[in-house]
């Protein structure tokens, strides 16, 4: 299920120029196995297709906005997208940490959520050869369905989007876990401050 907000932000991505294809996966309820799923997709599937762009269902953005991140010189740029709770004086809570202003506007951050994040196709092609460095390679079998369903191929994934517990001992997410992984492979991980979106729940919380 996607919030309509997800929807015309699709539309607007059209109406911006962008050649989108969007991939919806169906019987999963892993997100990091979904996240991974999409990745392999892009990857051996969809091999004329520029940048992976991850929107999350409850979110909204401006394709324009969408835009601008394609054509930026950043092979991992994120959105900054609002959590579902306010800081203490009712600012947004952003999902960004350790933002430090660079050139062209943008901010290098420490880790970013991926709920508006587009990598490109160097930048994935680098996490599956650091998963298969690492031997981070698994298999799936499809569910056997009655094709109403959309369904992943079977074969070997690259467990890129996975948690893990860093130096400090903190639990990270998979999408922060990602973020490290990319810094540690020689990327800098930035967000465009000046992009604004949507996170939708009992309320609307802009960025």
């Amino acid at each position: 299920m996607v919030h309509t907000d997800w929807h015309d932000s699709i539309m607007s991505m059209h109406r911006a120029g962008i050649e989108v294809v969007t991939v919806c996966l169906g019987n999963e309820s892993l997100i990091t196995r979904a996240r991974n799923t999409l990745l392999r997709v892009f990857y051996e599937q969809l091999t004329t297709v520029d940048r992976l762009f991850f929107l999350d269902a409850d979110c909204g953005i401006d394709g324009r906005d969408v835009l601008s991140m394609m054509n930026s010189p950043h092979d991992v740029i994120g959105a900054p997208v609002a959590l579902k709770g306010l800081q203490p004086d009712g600012s947004p809570h952003l999902n960004i940490s350790d933002p430090v202003n660079i050139k062209g506007g943008y901010q290098t951050v420490k880790h970013v959520g991926n709920a508006a994040m587009m990598l490109s196709r160097k930048a994935v092609t680098s996490l599956i050869q650091y998963a298969i460095q690492n031997n981070d390679v698994y298999t799936k079998t499809s569910m056997a369905t009655n094709n109403t369903r959309q369904q992943p191929n079977d074969g070997e994934y690259y467990d890129v989007f996975k948690v893990s517990i860093d130096e400090n001992k903190v639990y990270l997410s998979e999408d922060y876990h990602v973020c490290k992984t990319l810094i540690q492979l020689g990327y800098q991980v930035v967000i465009d401050p000046r992009v604004k979106t949507r996170h939708n729940g009992n309320h609307v919380f802009l960025s």
